[in-house]
């Protein structure tokens, strides 16, 4: 009778574990761990929004930083030119039409996905970590996820806003840190993984830095800590940066798209 509990016991773990490696989708096609270019339906580089208004990304972020909701980010009537030749209104209204439309696709991307899962997985992602593991896989992902909802306004001008919810915070990108667990040899206790930690400090680029040198997590900052926003260079397999491995740098991108969430959210119960 003992041995054959002891069988059952091991097959139910065995069992679990199965289920929770499944739920852990380390792959790379996983957006969440590696974004080698903004796709159309997926995402939407903020940094794009400086080609028809001058600080539009810094404007954005202190915004979301100071939890002013709801967040203009583009109206076709009001964006400044920043063109100064005979075109260049018509070069702006031109651009303008294309991000619109950007973020219609993102928009009904992020619906449909609402519609048949019943989850609703649009973030600001912000900053990035950038990472060539010790196992030899590249990563690119954001290390902070702030929840937001895309809207369309129609009056007085036509443009998209993102709401946030003060009452939900940024929250960690559990799959990366997952990722670099297995990855990258990188000690992260599980009760980092699940921490939703408040980001306390004004700069995010900085409060990240800390938190993760208090927790004995080495991280590489190359630039001068401030909130600003660059643009995500777009990578092909053969441009992966030749980085040093196991170190993992932070980049100033950010990136409003579907990052999923739901399935290392339930990994805790397993």
């Amino acid at each position: 009778a003992l041995k054959t509990k002891l069988k059952d016991e091991k097959n139910v773990i065995k069992l679990l574990t199965s289920l929770k490696n499944r739920l852990n989708n380390l792959s790379p096609r996983n957006r969440s761990l590696r974004l080698m270019r903004i796709s159309k339906e997926w995402n939407f580089d903020l940094y794009s929004l400086e080609d028809i208004e001058i600080n539009a990304s810094y404007r954005i972020l202190n915004c979301l930083l100071e939890d002013i909701t709801p967040i203009s980010l583009m109206n076709i009537k009001q964006s400044s030119c920043i063109y100064s030749d005979i075109d260049g209104e018509e070069k702006t209204i031109q651009l303008q039409k294309k991000l619109f439309y950007h973020l219609n696709s993102l928009n009904r991307k992020s619906k449909s996905l609402e519609n048949e899962t019943g989850i609703y997985d649009l973030f600001i992602g912000y900053p990035f970590v950038e990472c060539l593991t010790t196992d030899g896989t590249y990563l690119r992902a954001p290390l902070l996820l702030n929840p937001c909802r895309l809207e369309k306004v129609n009056d007085p001008f036509y443009g998209w806003t993102l709401k946030t919810d003060n009452e939900f915070r940024p929250i960690f990108n559990n799959t990366l840190f997952m990722a670099l667990n297995k990855f990258n040899d990188t000690v992260i206790s599980e009760e980092f993984l699940i921490l939703e930690k408040e980001v306390e400090e004004k700069n995010i680029l900085e409060w990240a830095l800390n938190y993760f040198n208090e927790n004995n997590i080495p991280i590489v900052v190359e630039k001068e800590l401030d909130n600003f926003i660059e643009k995500v260079p777009e990578l092909k397999k053969d441009d992966i940066p030749n980085l040093q491995q196991g170190k993992i740098y932070i980049r100033p991108y950010a990136v409003l798209g579907i990052f999923p969430q739901s399935t290392s959210n339930l990994r805790p119960d397993y």
